[in-house]
């Protein structure tokens, strides 16, 4: 998880960021070294993005996204 609260508003503020503009491999490397866990935290935050961030994800992370029947993204996908 995140450190910080701090660490985690400052990449949210990112992600929002390069969505607005469409820098969309960006955002793609920017999630990569994320854990499940922290991508999932992240999801609480993105409201109506998550399924669009989730797309981005490679297969790996977003099967481990989709594991737990309760998750933000099976909930909002």
């Amino acid at each position: 998880m995140f450190e910080q609260e701090e660490q985690r508003d400052e990449l949210l503020e990112k992600i929002e960021d390069l969505i607005s503009r469409k820098r969309y491999a960006e955002l793609r490397d920017l999630l990569l070294p994320l854990e499940a866990q922290d991508i999932a935290g992240l999801f609480m935050e993105l409201d109506d993005k998550v399924p669009m961030v989730f797309r981005l994800l490679p297969k790996e992370q977003a099967v481990e996204r989709m594991k737990s029947p309760t998750s933000t993204a099976t909930l909002l996908l």
